[in-house]
């Protein structure tokens, strides 16, 4: 499943770390700057740049003190497994 989205964080404002066990992240910046943490990385997002948040990977993104920070992002939720067992096929 795709999840689309658009966020636009003011200035100095920010996401609380969260982590998402099922779901791939991607994030690209359209306007503005700010910073991202992912795990103890932390790294500074400007306009066009593309961050990739794996499953699992604690993170938060905040706009810089004196600029708004606007991003569009997918999340690429994972395929959960079946309940139920797979069929299994009989040859003669």
């Amino acid at each position: 499943m795709l999840q689309l989205a658009h966020v636009r964080l003011p200035p100095g404002c920010g996401t609380s770390p969260h982590a998402h066990s099922d779901m791939t992240e991607v994030f690209i910046v359209v306007v503005g700057r700010g910073s991202a943490t992912v795990g103890r990385r932390r790294v500074r997002l400007e306009r066009f740049d593309c961050l990739v948040v794996e499953p699992g990977e604690r993170h938060r993104l905040r706009a810089a003190a004196d600029s708004a920070l606007e991003l569009l992002y997918f999340g690429l939720h994972r395929e959960m497994p079946s309940r139920s067992p797979p069929r299994q096929r009989h040859t003669p």
